[in-house]
């Protein structure tokens, strides 16, 4: 029996587009029968329709250049790779390239090579295809091959509890994956699994199914059984949030000396206030992740590290009645308002904020050029804006949140006219040195402006406090030079990659609570901490929250740390941490997924 050479070649091109889409994450376990699934699936269902191989070979190649393109992109301005959720992020397209824009030319010449090699070799393979020129006539064939790959595609797509379920345990669920405890990132996800199986395997893990075991009923019990346990100190003051992009106390890094400190204004309120040390979900971007376990209590760690619940929770009126510290606020009198120095559009942000029952909403994307600093709205200017409005404001307990952007990416030693501050000693190269002296020039400004701010509101006669965190940690390639980030303790760099701070003061005594001795407190426990310390009448969901802050103080998906400084790996909980993680997965689903 003679081999069809024809039928080999057919099957030969899809097989070359992986090769050329899987780089650079090869790997050959049972998850490459999903990538080669995927991929000839998508392949037969172009050539069914379309009958000629060449033009089937010419869209997927050019589909495979362009995500290649968009991938290495993404892992140079953030460190993490391309997922099959971004696709979500196209109507912000426009905003995302404004926030790149400055560093967009360097980055083209950096990334050129990769671009160029990736082209030439997609390039080869459509012409290849051009010659051989195989055209599918037979209409029965080309139902019968459509048929079953789109089959194939429902099977492995559609949101299934079932089949999805199935997919992970049999292909996602390998020794190699469940050993290799410290995986942190996206990257690793796909170089544990592939490229195109890690997208698919990690678009499952955004799908959010009901818990095993799960009884709504007996969650919402343990919820309202609930009391309130604190005390009153914070009153009903004026709360004035401050989330402040790409925040972190960089004199924690002895590596690299300044000329002065950096965080002089937050060491001095450290001291006059209340300080917690958090886990942020991400590094180095997706800063809405924060935000949401800040308004909502709600954790991003029950879902993947992709899933962005701004996009793929709020889409339904149901989330009228999705717990929120504005709700909370609201329903005991307080006026809310949020500023923005974005489009509503971003993040899905506008819709959010409507279904969070916001009062006021600004969002200014438009500013004199006067109010710019470093490519973006300064510092000062966001301190002008919480000034005015509590100058302003009407009788009655303020909520005023706001999100600033002058330290936003990209750090270039261009980004400042002026410095105020120099590196005096370093261990890194000049390049790098140049990107921390960027960054640090942000930090430096967002400092002063939080010391600014702390003295205004001791002016006032009303009751006032200033919550103030950072969102994550800067995607600095400096980082990864750094003993700081690289010890012999895996544990510990991978929480120095997420530690943020948080800080909370005030125009009267808060000392007091510093006998609760927490160290750790994350965003989604910091509103509960707030509400729960004011003269209010609190929510059995937020007196929940708070009730668990001393089990699970801070923690993302990768670590976990107690209140006595122990690390431990997440899916490596045990004991009450263990029952606490289950517990908090299962009032999650309850308050965000199963919404009556």
């Amino acid at each position: 029996m003679k081999l069809d050479k024809r039928k080999l070649i057919i099957l030969l091109f899809p097989l070359l587009i992986l090769l050329v889409f899987e780089y650079p994450y090869y790997c050959f376990n049972s998850s490459i029968i999903i990538s080669l699934l995927i991929i000839y699936s998508i392949y037969f269902i172009l050539l069914s329709i379309l009958k000629k191989v060449k033009i089937a070979v010419l869209l997927m190649g050019i589909l495979i250049f362009f995500m290649q393109i968009i991938n290495i992109g993404k892992i140079h301005f953030i460190g993490d790779p391309l997922y099959m959720t971004d696709i979500f992020y196209t109507g912000d397209m426009s905003e995302i390239l404004n926030l790149i824009k400055d560093d967009l030319g360097n980055t083209v010449l950096i990334l050129l090579p990769k671009i160029l090699i990736i082209l030439l070799i997609v390039i080869l393979i459509i012409v290849f295809s051009y010659k051989i020129n195989i055209i599918v006539k037979n209409n029965k064939k080309r139902i019968t091959i459509f048929s079953i790959s789109f089959i194939i595609m429902l099977f492995l797509f559609l949101p299934i509890s079932f089949s999805n379920k199935f997919i992970l345990k049999i292909f996602y669920s390998d020794d190699s994956y469940l050993n290799k405890i410290t995986i942190d990132s996206g990257d690793d996800y796909y170089k544990t699994y592939g490229h195109l199986s890690g997208m698919y395997g990690n678009l499952l893990e955004t799908r959010v199914f009901e818990p095993d075991n799960y009884d709504r009923d007996n969650i919402t019990k343990i919820v309202q059984n609930s009391k309130k346990e604190s005390d009153n100190t914070f009153r009903k003051p004026n709360i004035i949030v401050i989330f402040s992009e790409s925040f972190f106390d960089i004199s924690k890094i002895d590596e690299v000396k300044f000329d002065k400190d950096i965080t002089s204004n937050y060491h001095r309120l450290k001291e006059v206030g209340l300080s917690f040390e958090m886990i942020a979900p991400f590094y180095g971007g997706m800063s809405a992740n924060v935000e949401y376990e800040f308004l909502t209590g709600g954790s991003t760690n029950y879902y993947s590290s992709s899933y962005v619940p701004y996009m793929e929770l709020y889409n339904s009126d149901k989330y009228y009645n999705a717990p929120s510290i504005i709700s909370e606020l609201r329903n005991n009198d307080y006026y809310t308002k949020i500023v923005a120095y974005y489009s509503p559009k971003l993040y899905n942000c506008g819709r959010v904020y409507k279904y969070m029952g916001v009062d006021d909403v600004d969002f200014i994307t438009d500013v004199d050029d006067k109010y710019i600093k470093g490519q973006y709205v300064s510092d000062k200017y966001v301190v002008d804006n919480i000034i005015s409005e509590l100058e302003n404001k009407k009788d009655g307990s303020l909520f005023y949140m706001t999100m600033t952007m002058q330290s936003h990416m990209p750090y270039l030693i261009s980004k400042y006219d002026n410095y105020d501050i120099d590196i005096v000693s370093s261990s890194l190269d000049s390049k790098y040195n140049d990107s921390l002296k960027s960054y640090a020039q942000g930090i430096y400004d967002a400092d002063m402006e939080l010391g600014r701010l702390y003295d205004y509101i001791n002016t006032l006669d009303e009751d006032t406090i200033i919550v103030f965190y950072g969102d994550h940690l800067p995607y600095l390639e400096a980082f990864n030079y750094m003993d700081y980030f690289n010890t012999s303790d895996e544990k510990t760099n991978i929480l120095r990659k997420y530690n943020t701070e948080s800080l909370i003061v005030a125009n009267f005594d808060i000392s007091s609570l510093k006998k609760e001795n927490l160290k750790y407190l994350d965003a989604d426990l910091l509103s509960s901490y707030i509400i729960n310390h004011m003269n209010i009448v609190v929510s059995d969901y937020y007196r929940w929250l708070y009730s668990t802050r001393n089990i699970i103080g801070a923690s993302n998906r990768y670590i976990t740390i107690d209140q006595d400084d122990y690390i431990h790996y997440t899916n490596k909980l045990s004991g009450k941490q263990s029952e606490l993680n289950n517990l908090r997965r299962n009032v999650q689903y309850r308050y965000f997924h199963d919404i009556k």
